[in-house]
């Protein structure tokens, strides 16, 4: 059976996690990633939303900033 699009959003978790890294280089530059879709806070580290049934440590934390790279 089928789900209409109102259950299936309805049925998402309500809340996700979201996970980041904080690089560094041997000489301890920061890697900043410039975020467009926010003009008012341009920068931060990289990383993003965790897939659904994703454990934020270290799945999360190593997908997403390598996303960004």
């Amino acid at each position: 059976m089928d789900q209409s699009d109102d259950d299936f959003f309805a049925n998402l978790p309500a809340t996700r996690g979201a996970a980041g890294g904080l690089i560094r280089s041997t000489s301890g530059d920061v890697l900043l990633v410039r975020r467009v879709y926010d003009p008012e806070r341009p920068w931060g580290i990289p990383g993003g939303i965790m897939e659904a049934d994703e454990s934020p440590w270290p799945p999360a934390a190593v997908r997403s900033p390598r996303s960004w790279v």
